[in-house]
C-alpha cells in the first residue's frame, strides 16, 4: 500500500533584485526559508530576475514560517516573510522587485 501526499501550497517568486538606481544586480544568491529548513537557493541571472517555485507544503509538524532572503557583497541584505495566499504572483499580479542598498 502506498500513501501519496498532496502539497496545496508553492512559493511562486518572479521578479528581479536591482539596486537604488533601478540597476540589476547580478548573482544576487535568493535562500528560500521554510522554518530553519532551506527549501531553495538560486542566483539571479544576468538581468537580475529570479523564478523560484517551489512547494512548501504544509504539512503537520511543519513550519508555516515562510520566508526569503537576499544577499549580495558589498550590499545589506534583505528578509522577507512570505504567505503564499498573497505574495505570489497570481495573486501579486506583477513582479516582485527587490532592491538592495549599498553598505
Amino acid at each position: 500500500m502506498a500513501t501519496i501526499l498532496g502539497c496545496d501550497s508553492w512559493a511562486d517568486i518572479k521578479g528581479k533584485v536591482v539596486d537604488e538606481s533601478g540597476k540589476p544586480i547580478v548573482g544576487a544568491k535568493i535562500i528560500l526559508m521554510q522554518g530553519n529548513s532551506k527549501v531553495d537557493e538560486q542566483l539571479t541571472d544576468a538581468n537580475g530576475r529570479i523564478d523560484v517555485f517551489k512547494s512548501i507544503c504544509p504539512m503537520p509538524g511543519c513550519s508555516t514560517d515562510i520566508s526569503f532572503t537576499v544577499l549580495k557583497a558589498g550590499y545589506h541584505s534583505v528578509i522577507t516573510n512570505y504567505d503564499a495566499n498573497k505574495d505570489g504572483n497570481a495573486m501579486r499580479k506583477g513582479d516582485l522587485v527587490i532592491v538592495l542598498t549599498r553598505e
